[in-house]
């Protein structure tokens, strides 16, 4: 339905006006203007449309809005499991390059201790 103005909006957006005009100011919206514009759209939409809101109407918001949140965070634990499983992989492969690592360095390390014998025996 399209707003109706009313008589008491005029009154307020023309006080609004006056008082940008005696500062010689263009009218610029402010956050007191909003306010008492959402006041007056709001007033106006209750005694346009009454309120058809029974309790059982409201249990069925709550419920689709808890179900939707509820929707929401399952899509959430979704990602969070798909990021797990994803990190997991990567840590297996980190972890068997550093067995790798380790078991190199402990094979360079032999091989250094034998040429300091080498060394040693025959340097």
């Amino acid at each position: 339905q399209p707003m109706t103005q009313t008589p008491e909006m005029d009154r307020a957006l023309e006080k609004m006006l006056l008082k940008d005009l005696r500062r010689q100011q263009p009218m610029t919206q402010t956050p007191e203007m909003d306010r008492a514009l959402e006041k007056m759209l709001l007033k106006d939409l209750r005694r346009q449309q009454p309120m058809t809101q029974t309790p059982s109407d409201h249990k069925s918001d709550v419920v689709s809005s808890m179900a939707s949140r509820l929707s929401k965070l399952e899509d959430q634990l979704k990602q969070y499991r798909n990021e797990i499983t994803k990190r997991d992989k990567i840590a297996s492969k980190l972890n068997i390059e550093i067995s790798m690592l380790r078991s190199h360095n402990k094979s360079l390390k032999k091989h250094i201790h034998q040429m300091e014998t080498f060394l040693n025996d025959y340097g």
